[in-house]
């Protein structure tokens, strides 16, 4: 929802009836998790994106 939604922690929170720490915890934990399973990735993206 922050990302595609452009939603603020606040307002995340209040859609889903979560306390703002909660959203800001699942969303740390995600981009973390995103970040170890994308990591072997990250060569190629920079040879193909940014030259």
């Amino acid at each position: 929802m922050s990302r595609y939604d452009q939603m603020s922690v606040k307002e995340i929170a209040e859609s889903m009836n979560i306390g703002t720490k909660g959203v800001e915890y699942h969303i740390t934990k995600s981009l973390k998790v995103l970040r170890h399973a994308l990591k072997d990735y990250l060569p190629i993206f920079q040879l193909l994106f940014l030259n």
